[in-house]
This record gives C-alpha cells, structure tokens and sequence, in this order.
C-alpha cells in the first residue's frame, strides 16, 4: 500500500515534467547526447530528486511508491524519451528487495538509491522469454565460491553498469549471482537497439566469483526476478501511457494546421477517422496502466501475472498501431530523424520487445490457461 496522497503525487508530478521540459528537449537531442554521452548525465539529479528512493520500500531506505506512483515517472520519461537507465536499474533494485538477504539488500540497494552505482538484471536468453524462470546458463559451485559459464541476450543499457545481477542455474535451482562488470571472462557485445539507445549480449565465460556473489537461489530467486519483472511491465504502461498522449497531441496539431487543397487536412473525414482510432488507443492504454496499478497490492501472485501479461500484450498492440498510425499522418516529416514522431514509434516498438512481445504473451497465457 502506498504512503503517498494524490497530493505528492501532484507535486512529483510537477517536478518531473519540468525538469524534462527543460533537460529533454527533442530539438536538442544531438547536442544532449554528445555533452552527456549515451547513458545520459543526469543520474546524480534523479537521486538528488528522489526518482531513484521511490519505487522502494521504508525498510531498505526508500518511499514505499506503489506502482501507481512509479507511473507518474515513466509517464513523463516516456515524453521525453530519457537516455537513463533508470527502468533498468530500478528492475534490478526489485530483484535485490524482494530477493537479497539483509545484509546484501542494504549494501547494494542503498549506493542504488543515492545514484552512487548502477545495477542492471541480466537475464534474458534465447529461449527465456515466456517463462521469466527459464534459464539456460549455469553456475556451479568451486572451491572458492562460483563459477559461471553462459550468454545473456540484448540486456538493454548494459553499458551503463557496474555490475550485474545475473541469473543462471546452480543444481537445476534458479540463482541471482552479482557480477562486476570488469570481472575476468565477462565481455559485453554492445550494439544500439531499434529506440536508438544501447543494448549487449553478455558472455560469460568460466567467470569466477566468491561465495558472497550469490544472493538469492531456490524459490526466492524465481519469485523475485518474477516480480521484478511484472513491476517493469507496470512502469512500461506509463511509459507507453505518456507517448500516446504526447503523439495524439502533436498528430492533432499538425492535422489543423497542415494545409492541402486549401484547407487544413484535419477537414478529411478519412483522417477525421484516423484520428479517432488513436484517442481509443491512447484510452485504451489509460485504462490497462490505471489496471494494473490497481491490481498491483493483489496478494495473489498468478491473478497478478495474468493481469499483467494480459495488459501488457494489449497495451503493446495497440500502442504500436498508434504510433505507426501517428507517423503515417504526418506524411513524410513523420519518418525523418528530424521529427520526434519516429523515435516515439521506435521505443513502442522496443517496449513491445521487452521481455516477450504481444503475440508470445498471448502465447503463453492461452498454453497457460486453454485448460481452465
């Protein structure tokens, strides 16, 4: 349950769309990246702020958001199309609560917090996606601690890392292993993803590491990367939230203000209609975000991974027919590097990627529940 009132809620949200109006100007983009590099240069001040504290709970040292409180965030760095890698780092740091013991979970959690280091999960795999806990790379034990060997696929803003949590199997058991990201035999294959931000596979190869590595293992390694997972999906539908209201507007304004055979084309019942078919997806997508923020507290975990998977897969779905239906009515300008429009549909695309798109969700809740 969340300790905050609408009233904090208000005034967060506030404070973070005017620091991204005047920190993520889109016109500025170019000029942004190469002053502050591709994982951006504003960690320090998302600390100073809080945004970092929020997503925790009172007993590791942060504010106890609920996801609904999370959402006020994502929705304004979905406009902004932040370079950060706070969602990442905010999903590790779920790991690390819901899985770490005391002692790990505040040495760990706390430096995430203040913005003193940055955590990312690596996790996935080529076959790890509709199942969170399937997991092909393996662990075993040594004399000295743990060894690793295996290949962790497009872990987006790996760059950014100091270390990894990451999961292989120790005795057929799931397990959360930290990882430095300069350890011996660890080498990351960097590569820009489709939203123009930064992505690796990682290869592990015999990776050594001590005992204290290893966090979590058993049920609790399944349960906490599950959760975390699921919490990224809810921050996900405000970041989707935020680029359809931002693209709806803008199609909008350009329709009544783009002229053609002397009248503005917002006047064209064909894209009068198009139009419409956008503000129902934009809504739709309020209602899925608003869903699974309510449903969040659900104590139980699989009425949860339904609602969520379910929201996600729609949500996707229709976000992606919004932003391609928003680059289609600007004509071309929509598809030039120039014009923000494109970037919006290129990071629904990557948010439909992350973690199993629409169609292998459906997948997998039909296998799941085709019998019940």
């Amino acid at each position: 349950m969340s300790t905050l009132v609408d009233e904090d809620r208000s005034l967060i949200e506030t404070a973070v769309d005017k620091f991204i109006l005047e920190h993520y100007p889109f016109e500025e983009r170019e000029k942004r990246l190469a002053k502050n590099g591709k994982f951006g240069g504003h960690w320090p001040k998302f600390a100073e702020l809080g945004w970092l504290m929020l997503a925790f709970g009172e007993e590791a040292g942060g504010m106890s958001g609920t996801i609904k409180d999370v959402q006020v965030l994502s929705r304004a760095f979905g406009r902004g199309l932040i370079t950060e890698p706070w969602l990442e780092a905010m999903v590790a740091g779920k790991v690390l609560e819901h899985g770490a013991a005391g002692e790990a979970k505040a040495r760990w959690l706390t430096p995430l917090m203040s913005g003193e280091s940055v955590l990312i999960l690596a996790h996935g795999e080529h076959k790890g996606h509709l199942d969170f806990s399937a997991i092909q790379a393996q662990g075993r034990m040594t004399e000295r601690g743990y060894q690793l060997q295996g290949t962790k696929r497009v872990v987006c803003q790996a760059g950014a890392a100091e270390k990894f949590l990451v999961t292989a199997l120790i005795d057929s058991e799931p397990a959360v292993f930290l990882v430095d990201r300069h350890a011996k035999g660890l080498s990351l294959n960097e590569f820009t993803s489709v939203d123009s931000r930064y992505a690796a596979d990682i290869e592990l190869s015999n990776v050594a590491l001590t005992r204290d590595a290893l966090l979590c293992q058993g049920e609790q390694a399944e349960t906490s990367i599950k959760l975390a997972i699921l919490f990224a999906f809810g921050i996900l539908l405000g970041e989707m939230r935020g680029i359809a209201d931002c693209l709806v507007r803008l199609t909008a304004e350009y329709l009544n203000t783009r002229e053609q055979f002397g009248t503005v084309i917002a006047n064209f019942q064909a894209l009068q209609h198009m139009l419409t078919d956008m503000v129902i997806a934009q809504e739709e997508i309020r209602s899925l975000e608003w869903m699974v923020a309510e449903l969040a507290d659900d104590e139980s975990l699989a009425i949860h991974e339904r609602a969520v998977r379910s929201a996600k897969a729609r949500a996707s779905t229709v976000g992606r027919k919004l932003c391609e239906t928003g680059v289609q009515l600007h004509g071309g300008v929509g598809l030039t590097e120039e014009y923000v429009a494109s970037h919006y549909l290129r990071r629904m695309i990557a948010i439909d990627a992350m973690y199993g798109d629409a169609g292998q969700h459906l997948v997998w809740l039909a296998d799941t529940y085709s019998a019940s």
